[in-house]
């Protein structure tokens, strides 16, 4: 859940913080303030507030900062109920087991689909003030995933051949041909699985809903064209 990838994404600033040393002070600034300052409005948004992390997270976060903001650090650190200066307290080291690439692949996810829906009302909607009356996301299908997992293995070059033998992508025809061919050409990252999308994406449909102002429906499958065309980690969005 969302406790899993603040942690994460705290821990991975807190292991780049290791290297103010070698790192230009406007870099560790972006870093360490306004990219956890983002991530942490994120979590608060997405529903997010549990104290038993919050604290010692935001005590790590005073101590990280005060190089740049010592006095406000100061006082955060007071205030979340810490003894001496903080400026005086021993560096805070990053837990590496609580780096989730998982975690945040999914949230990642929920943010992509957030912006790539964004930019197609843009598109779709042109009065100002005017919402939709439904989104529909559709996750991609679980032979487009088996595809991308066979390209990643990178099993030879009769891959479309082989790869036609699966009934279920068979099933697809040209459309699997052309899907095959596109995942050869470009290397795709460590993608989440059929269920993994699926389930970072339905729980996310209340927030969606608050963003977006009308009813939003996560679906693992679809008949329409939007349904057809969603990629692994490029979900279909159906605006109605």
């Amino acid at each position: 859940g969302m406790d899993a990838w603040i942690l994460s994404r705290f821990n991975r600033m807190l292991k780049d913080s290791v290297l103010l040393d070698s790192m230009r002070m406007r870099d560790y600034v972006m870093s360490a303030f306004f990219g956890f300052l983002n991530d942490l409005s994120h979590y608060f948004r997405r529903g997010g507030g549990n104290p038993e992390i919050l604290k010692p997270m935001l005590s790590k976060w005073a101590q990280v900062l005060s190089p740049v903001i010592p006095h406000a650090c100061e006082e955060a650190w007071k205030l979340l109920g810490n003894k001496g200066f903080v400026s005086l307290s021993s560096w805070p080291l990053p837990d590496e087991k609580e780096i989730s690439e998982k975690a945040e692949a999914a949230e990642g996810l929920v943010l992509q689909t957030l912006e790539d829906t964004r930019q197609i009302l843009k598109l779709v909607i042109k009065e100002p003030g005017k919402k939709p009356n439904k989104i529909t996301i559709y996750t991609a299908p679980a032979w487009k995933h088996s595809v991308l997992k066979e390209v990643s293995e990178g099993h030879g070059k009769d891959l479309v051949k082989e790869l036609m033998k699966d009934p279920e992508i068979r099933k697809q025809g040209k459309h699997a041909v052309a899907f095959i061919q596109k995942a050869m050409k470009e290397s795709s990252p460590a993608h989440l699985s059929t269920e993994e999308e699926y389930n970072s994406l339905k729980p996310a449909e209340k927030f969606f809903s608050g963003e977006f102002g009308c009813k939003v429906v996560v679906q693992a499958t679809g008949q329409s064209e939007k349904a057809r065309r969603a990629d692994p980690g490029k979900p279909g969005i159906e605006v109605e």
